[in-house]
């Protein structure tokens, strides 16, 4: 994720082409929003089961916000 933030950041300040920013500054910025939640999810309600349902409301919460924040 960080990858991906300082690509687009470093992208747009110095007006690198689209194509770079775009594939892959976005897509490592995606691979937050989609993949690591799916993962962190699986591994939690999977190793701690006495806990799963409030830890799927803070993972879900979490990607939300960061989600939405992306798209903003």
């Amino acid at each position: 994720m960080m990858l991906g933030n300082f690509i687009t950041a470093f992208g747009y300040e110095n007006k690198w082409r689209w194509e770079i920013i775009v594939i892959i500054g976005y897509t490592c910025a995606g691979i937050q929003v989609a993949g690591l939640p799916a993962m962190v999810t699986t591994y939690a309600v999977d190793s701690y089961k006495p806990v799963a349902g409030p830890l799927m409301v803070a993972i879900t919460v979490n990607k939300n916000l960061w989600g939405y924040g992306f798209a903003e």
